[in-house]
């Protein structure tokens, strides 16, 4: 099989196989230019409908780790029986995970309040100095005990 004979707009030449009873390859062949314009217009086109979730499904929540589980346990069992499609297994995945991710921001976030309340609490009433260690039931005379 021999090299296509076009040059390209740079004027480099075309190292594309020629096809066969032609000196061409598709993309410079005349001849094939109504086929070439029909192939570019289908480009990226599917003939096949994406399988996603029903949307009789109920909405899915993503207010706790074991919900996200179950979302994922669900995709992976739609994936595996083809009912998924896995680029819709894919966004799923990847919107769990962002949760996931939300979530552990938000528990951060909360622990870091409760210490900074902590913080302001140990500033008004510092624990462990002995100013602030007296009790005022030990004050009285504690009641005798013992011999008579």
């Amino acid at each position: 099989m021999s090299a296509c004979k076009a040059r390209k707009p740079n004027g480099n030449a075309c190292h594309a196989q020629a096809r066969t009873g032609s000196d061409f390859c598709f993309f410079h062949d005349p001849e094939l230019s109504d086929a070439r314009r029909q192939a570019q217009c289908r480009g990226g086109r599917k003939h096949t409908r994406l399988r996603v979730i029903p949307s009789l499904m109920p909405d899915f929540h993503f207010s706790d780790s074991a919900r996200i589980i179950e979302l994922l346990e669900f995709a992976a069992n739609q994936l595996v029986q083809g009912e998924l499609d896995p680029k819709s297994a894919c966004v799923l995945g990847y919107l769990a995970d962002c949760a996931l991710r939300a979530h552990k921001v938000i528990t951060l976030e909360q622990r870091i309040n409760e210490l900074g309340k902590l913080i302001r609490c140990e500033k008004e009433i510092p624990i462990g100095y002995p100013e602030y260690l007296h009790i005022d039931w030990f004050e009285e005379d504690p009641e005798p005990t013992g011999s008579a």
